[in-house]
């Protein structure tokens, strides 16, 4: 059964549902009361009517490819790689044998593809539209593989894109609202163009997701360059929402990384809005094969070195002490158990990304619980070893990653504590109780 962020709770009753608004429209809907809170309802009535009647639904990979090889340009790179992963890693069947304790669920799964050749398309006279920017062909179709990579396709994200546009919509308006972002610039959006751009933003906006799906896409417009000339302006997601009033832009992680890799005159910051661009570039949406994690850390390595090894340590704690959620409620317990083993607490949202890159590339044995931190074992020897804390449930992000760089990957589970009152986030916030046994025992099988 799909997941209920669908906002209806099962197959059958969305089917339903669509089915009804299809043929009775809204009023259909709400008059045959099924069996969900309106609201909800209302939301998947207009997000199904901006998707597939005013924005003529969603160009997928395979259509895409065609779409560009017919009304554009498609570059292949001739980077074709292969991503050798495990049964286990692949199917979402990870056993976790007598370690998970009772409360523990099995991992959610990224689906990603193990065979890839990856491409640039160029999109003439495509509409960029949103805070989280849809991007829209002439013919008012969305380009998938400018929001998620197509092997892990769903729906969330798009939603997610769509719902910034319909906030405070009603269905009398919502044609006229999204027609207008379409054709021409809203009355309280500065319509801008551009001659040839590149998105880099989307709704998962954080570290973690900016280094293995954004920065990677300019490994392959490195490769572009030089088969074409084309340069194209990077579009920058700043943070949502942006504040005129205040200046909030981009975060100094992303400055850094496209200072570090040479982009420095060669973006700008997306603040919402709408705009025209000439000519799209889109990269296929990037995975973190070998090669590409290959490519990052020798370009960073390369240009900031790995420091001196002698005055960093070996051993670090990843801490989220300064996080909303998941954080370590036992931590003064915790910290003085990894002291007695050497190991040293990092926080990292509090060092620059060059003494990130630093410091992982020196490490030999990483704990820390589950965030976008952990990303930073790109930058890390194959001998490296990393102990994961997980709370009620893992994502498998990790434990993906290590499979392909090679580096030894235990999960240990803590008992998770319900974060209350927490807006904006998905899902039931926790932060982690660790058993010092627990932890302890896991040290010491790993060494």
């Amino acid at each position: 059964m799909e997941k209920p962020y669908l906002y209806l709770t099962t197959e059958s009753l969305k089917q339903r549902t669509a089915r009804r608004y299809r043929k009775d429209g809204l009023k259909g809907i709400v008059k045959k009361s099924i069996e969900v809170p309106p609201t909800k309802i209302f939301n998947e009535a207009r997000y199904r009517y901006v998707r597939d009647i005013l924005l003529d639904g969603v160009l997928h990979q395979e259509d895409f490819k065609q779409y560009s090889k017919a009304n554009g340009e498609f570059t292949t790179l001739n980077l074709q790689e292969i991503i050798d992963l495990p049964p286990e890693a692949l199917s979402g069947k990870i056993d976790f044998g007598t370690q998970a304790p009772d409360y523990a669920t099995a991992p959610y799964m990224h689906k990603w593809s193990t065979e890839l050749d990856p491409y640039v398309a160029k999109i003439p006279n495509a509409r960029l539209i949103g805070p989280d920017p849809l991007a829209v062909t002439s013919e008012g179709k969305i380009i998938y593989d400018t929001i998620y990579h197509e092997s892990g396709f769903d729906s969330k994200f798009v939603r997610q894109a769509v719902g910034q546009l319909t906030t405070n919509s009603n269905i009398k308006s919502l044609s006229k609202n999204i027609k207008n972002l379409i054709d021409r610039p809203h009355k309280d959006y500065v319509d801008e163009t551009y001659e040839a751009a590149c998105l880099l933003t989307n709704r998962m906006n954080n570290y973690g997701h900016w280094t293995t799906e954004h920065i990677l896409k300019l490994r392959l417009l490195e490769r572009y360059e030089k088969l074409t000339g084309i340069r194209p302006k990077l579009l920058i997601g700043c943070e949502y929402p942006y504040d005129s009033d205040t200046g909030n832009d981009i975060p100094d992680y992303k400055k850094e990384y496209l200072d570090l890799l040479g982009y420095s005159d060669d973006w700008v910051s997306w603040t919402g809005g709408t705009a025209t661009v000439k000519e799209l570039i889109v990269p296929s949406f990037p995975h973190p094969t070998p090669d590409a994690c290959q490519w990052l850390r020798s370009k960073l390595l390369n240009q900031i070195g790995n420091g001196d090894s002698e005055s960093l340590p070996s051993r670090i704690y990843v801490s989220r002490k300064n996080a909303r959620f998941r954080k370590v409620v036992n931590y003064e317990e915790v910290m003085d158990t990894l002291s007695s083993y050497g190991f040293e607490e990092c926080v990292l949202e509090e060092m620059s990304v060059e003494n990130q890159v630093k410091l992982f590339s020196n490490a030999d044995f990483i704990i820390g619980p589950s965030g976008s931190g952990l990303v930073n074992i790109i930058f890390c020897d194959s001998n490296t070893s990393l102990l994961e804390i997980a709370s009620k449930s893992s994502g498998s992000t990790y434990y993906q990653l290590t499979k392909i760089l090679g580096i030894n990957q235990r999960f240990m589970f803590g008992r998770p504590i319900e974060v209350q009152d927490l807006q904006n986030v998905n899902g039931k916030p926790y932060n982690i109780r660790i058993d010092i046994d627990n932890l302890e025992e896991n040290i010491t099988e790993m060494l």
